[in-house]
């Protein structure tokens, strides 16, 4: 990566902070997560990744323009106002809670009964690929621990600064829940599931909350998982001293992360030429897939690139490509330039939608854990993951705002 490029690289990040002054703007925490892969890359990948970062920020930019709102204002003043409950009776919001919580641990501990603790096989790479949907309805036990149970968990921290509902938090018990929430996440023997559906959505809870819920807990949380995080990398290579495992994770996170990216650019268009938006309507078709909608199976574009790098050892994972990898085989770096700034714009409506939403204890969660999952999302399949967590999400929201609502539940005051 060229000092030109990782200027522009820059330059984007930065505008975006401006437009935002919001450090944990989860567009920001994704240019910094992905930047070891943008340095590590090739030429035209690293001129990849910095277009992309550069034009999301124009895009977002120009989002601002049209909607004439300045984010920055908007951020300050929903971060200084008070996180209400929105739900007249505060028993109830927390007895659905509690319902929903033993459901969900319950039923995800059916599923680990179900297919193994892949972290504990002795092929952990291949038992987490084969096992994880050998019981019928796997994708909707998956959701439990990695949407359902994150954002409860994200509930319950903020049930503890809301005043309707603060004398029914304890510590004790956010940690506890967030200890069992992270073994699920990291029993399936995939590390970066604790970053993704638990790290990432309270990171980006902070910048939508006010300074004075950094506190000792959630740093405490915050290192935990860190210190979580490399124990279970270094139980699955056991072997390994500490730096060979650390040169495992910085590997990870820089080379590896941009096989798929290169396979496409370098092999999968100059072959095939151009998709002009085939990818994305297959990307959704993989949708119906996953629920058995549709006879035919229908593969995202990430798949098929994976199919190509491994061959006979596919089993079922997903290349990383971007979203600007994707614009790229479907249209070229014209499509990686018009697509990007009308994702930057698409993107700022979700940021300013935010802002303006009333600052409820359920709205705040569920928002800041789909914003933290468009960082996964950008690192595509853009359409079926946006659909599918969207869906999630909505799900999860519908499903407690319902429980809330139930006339018949009496409760004694």
């Amino acid at each position: 990566m060229t000092i030109s490029l990782v200027l522009l690289y820059f330059f984007g990040l930065i505008s975006i902070f401006f437009i935002t002054r919001n450090p944990f703007d989860f567009r920001i925490i994704y240019g910094v997560f992905v930047f070891p892969a943008a340095l590590s890359a090739q030429y035209e990948i690293a001129l990849l990744f910095s277009l992309s970062i550069f034009c999301l920020s124009i895009g977002s930019i120009i989002g601002n323009f049209f909607l004439k709102k300045d984010t920055s204002i908007s951020i300050q003043i929903f971060k200084s106002s008070e996180i209400n409950l929105g739900f007249k009776n505060p028993k109830i919001f927390f007895l659905t809670w509690v319902f929903l919580t033993i459901f969900c641990i319950m039923l995800s501990i059916f599923y680990f009964y179900q297919v193994g603790i892949s972290l504990f096989a002795e092929e952990v790479g291949i038992a987490r690929l084969e096992n994880r949907h050998i019981v019928t309805g796997s994708y909707f036990y998956q959701r439990l621990f990695r949407v359902f149970l994150p954002i409860l968990c994200m509930v319950y921290f903020l049930m503890g600064f809301c005043k309707e509902t603060k004398n029914y938090y304890s510590t004790s018990i956010f940690l506890i829940l967030s200890l069992i929430t992270l073994l699920l996440l990291v029993f399936t023997g995939m590390r970066g599931n604790v970053l993704t559906f638990y790290f990432f959505p309270f990171i980006v809870l902070l910048g939508l909350i006010t300074g004075s819920y950094l506190n000792f807990r959630l740093i405490f949380s915050f290192l935990s998982i860190a210190i979580f995080g490399f124990l279970a990398t270094a139980y699955m290579y056991q072997t390994y001293n500490i730096y060979e495992i650390f040169l495992v994770l910085v590997q990870r996170i820089s080379i590896q992360a941009t096989d798929g990216i290169t396979q496409s650019f370098y092999f999968d268009v100059p072959q095939n030429g151009f998709y002009y938006g085939r990818t994305f309507l297959e990307d959704l078709l993989s949708f119906g897939t996953k629920l058995g909608l549709t006879i035919q199976e229908n593969f995202t574009y990430s798949a098929q690139i994976a199919m190509q790098i491994l061959g006979p050892k596919y089993r079922g994972e997903q290349a990383a490509i971007y979203f600007f990898g994707e614009f790229y085989a479907n249209f070229g770096f014209v499509g990686v330039v018009f697509f990007s700034l009308l994702l930057g714009v698409f993107l700022q409506i979700i940021s300013i939608k935010t802002m303006k939403t009333n600052k409820t204890l359920l709205r705040v969660a569920a928002l800041s854990y789909f914003q933290a999952v468009l960082i996964m999302i950008l690192g595509g399949p853009l359409v079926s993951m946006f659909v599918d967590y969207f869906v999630t999400v909505s799900l999860f929201f519908f499903i407690f705002v319902l429980g809330c609502s139930i006339p018949t539940l009496k409760v004694k005051k």
